[in-house]
């Protein structure tokens, strides 16, 4: 088929997969869809300047031209299944480790853990447009969002990439008919199944049930240090940013004041430390497994990053933001053997998601 020509956002498609050469383009085929609710306008993603040939003696501008690209940031905006496809891949080159899963009986179990860094890797993210085919060649993970929307997980990642183009000989109408993604499955719901276990650093046994702290909602950000884009010299697009700061992982949790809530605002000041899981289970089963899929946020050491925003109007609420910081003690019971955040994702791919 064509690429469609109607004003209809609905009918078009999206993809991400990875890449291995910054800068040069890879087809996307089967299992490579991302069912977007905004693609990031990957069409106006570019940043270029037109400049205006500002010279002497002349009375009026006789030309401009095209500048260097200075940026191409997208952040499109999907909900969380268990079953991630192409999204799972951008999170694992989020965090930049993952491996082949655990088996579990029917089901496997994939650990995301946090490198030192991402270089070399990255992906290519396409879209569709009216008559078009907007494509990023190369796009690197560098900031994950995960928020709550109607009661409903939506990931936000931010892709920093190398350019973006509308004549791609690499992806066309033929290979964005062709997308498919993993079997949607269930999405990962605020519900019943949820657990937000939070307790003090220096807990002394495996988070359970007594710490389980009711939320009202959440916001989870993964963030690499990378640099701005900058050009590169023999190529027309940008090079691949280095990460020159350190990585800023947050998480803020609303909760309904109480006493107890109060004491975050010690805890800012005293640098109190805490441990914090978020784990969501699957209400329906994957496939036809019979088990449930899983996804588990660990943070083994976050400290208070600002002033509870609390609000004193109807319910008194207040929002407590962390930040992650290196475990260098002992880690706390549970945790796996991991000193900073990382995540466990159990669901029917058998198969690493940074192959």
């Amino acid at each position: 088929m064509a690429t469609p020509t109607t004003s209809e956002a609905r009918l078009y498609s999206a993809g991400y997969k990875k890449g291995s050469v910054w800068g040069t383009e890879v087809a996307l085929a089967v299992g490579d869809e991302l069912l977007v609710l905004k693609d990031g306008d990957l069409a106006t993603a570019l940043k270029q300047d037109m400049l205006q040939l500002k010279e002497s003696n002349n009375v009026f501008l006789r030309s401009v031209v095209a500048g260097g690209v200075t940026a191409c940031d997208v952040t499109p905006e999907m909900y969380v299944r268990y079953e991630m496809g192409s999204l799972g891949t951008i999170l694992a080159q989020q965090f930049g480790t993952a491996g082949a899963p655990s088996t579990s009986s029917a089901l496997h179990m994939h650990t995301f853990q946090w490198a030192t860094s991402t270089s070399g890797i990255f992906g290519t993210y396409v879209a569709e447009y009216p008559g078009k085919i907007f494509s990023v060649p190369s796009a690197k993970p560098y900031k994950f969002v995960i928020a709550l929307e109607d009661g409903i997980l939506k990931a936000s990642p931010t892709l920093r990439g190398s350019s973006v183009i509308d004549d791609s000989a690499v992806n066309g109408a033929t290979q964005m008919d062709a997308l498919t993604g993993a079997d949607q499955g269930p999405l990962v719901k605020f519900a019943e199944n949820t657990k937000c276990w939070l307790a003090l650093h220096a807990h002394a046994d495996a988070m359970a049930v007594t710490e389980a702290v009711p939320i009202s909602g959440f916001e989870i950000t993964y963030g690499r240090g990378l640099e701005s884009s900058k050009m590169q010299n023999g190529a027309a697009t940008l090079a691949e940013a280095g990460e020159e700061e350190f990585p800023d992982i947050r998480v803020k949790l609303d909760l309904v004041f109480s006493s107890a809530n109060a004491d975050y605002f010690d805890d800012f000041k005293d640098g109190t430390a805490w441990q914090l899981i978020l784990e969501f289970t699957s209400g329906g089963h994957l496939g036809s497994t019979g088990e449930h899929g899983v996804l588990g946020l660990y943070f083994p050491k976050l400290l208070v990053a600002a002033v509870p925003d609390t609000k004193k109007a109807g319910m008194v609420k207040t929002t407590v933001e962390f930040i992650a910081v290196k475990s260098e003690d002992a880690l706390p019971v549970g945790m796996a053997t991991y000193h900073v955040p990382y995540v466990l994702l159990t669901n029917d791919r058998s198969t690493d998601y940074l192959a």
